[in-house]
């Protein structure tokens, strides 16, 4: 009998969100999404208000100012929400995770939620270009509206692709951006034009990406290396999961 992972949220502090925006922090495909809701969180001294907790995440505690800290967490101000996780999910866990944020999203009434994707660059064309999906035909006006090209036809992969089709079941509010990655480039120059894309779609939307550029190698670096140190614990959840 196979077994569903369940995910649980610990709530720290309430806050009301009505018509926020939710950003997905969770890597899957590619880390851009991470270092980018990271990014967010600390240029905008965010709050931490929930942790995410499941059987399925690795066994980790992450110790930040000499706090430990839940590896799955929710960050918060009363516009704007994000999701961050350190570790890569196995694959099997993408749907509970979507699910899970798609409750939480509607329980708090938040206006949306604003997903990030890494693609190969198979085209060779131009890296900085961002592409864009959404769930409902007001989101896609407003992507209009604001310049970013949305994909005719294509796959979006990984969690941000779970998030499409769970919001669209949902009637829920759903935005994927999609950056071209290309080899050799690091994944925080993507992630530093995912911000500058959320900056059109979301008001009050204002944030210094000048150190994310500046640094981009640096931080990837940072990144890389938490990962790493939690690589082991993913890899022995893999090996259960096959």
């Amino acid at each position: 009998m196979q077994i569903i992972p369940e995910i649980g949220i610990r709530e720290f502090k309430k806050i009301d969100l009505k018509g926020a925006n939710v950003i997905d922090g969770f890597s899957s495909v590619s880390p851009i999404n991470a270092i980018a809701a990271t990014y967010l969180v600390s240029s905008l001294n965010l709050d931490q208000i929930a942790a995410l907790d499941s059987e399925d995440f690795p066994p980790i505690s992450m110790i930040y100012d000499s706090k430990p800290k839940f590896p799955a967490r929710i960050y918060a101000r009363s516009d704007l929400a994000a999701f961050v996780a350190e570790f890569a999910p196995h694959p099997r866990l993408f749907r509970c995770i979507a699910r899970a944020m798609i409750e939480w999203t509607k329980q708090q009434q938040c206006a949306r939620i604003v997903a990030a994707v890494g693609i190969p660059d198979i085209t060779k064309g131009a890296a900085s270009e961002i592409y864009s999906v959404a769930t409902t035909e007001q989101a896609r006006e407003l992507l209009s509206r604001v310049g970013i090209p949305q994909i005719r036809v294509g796959i979006i992969p990984g969690l941000a692709g779970v998030l499409l089709n769970e919001g669209r079941w949902n009637q829920l509010e759903v935005i994927a951006l999609v950056a071209p990655i290309r080899e050799g480039m690091p994944d925080a120059r993507a992630a530093a034009r995912i911000l500058e894309m959320m900056a059109k779609l979301l008001p009050n939307f204002t944030i210094d990406l000048t150190p994310l550029y500046q640094e981009a190698e640096r931080i990837e670096s940072a990144l890389k290396a938490l990962r790493q140190q939690t690589k082991p614990m993913e890899d022995s959840i893999s090996r259960v999961y096959g």
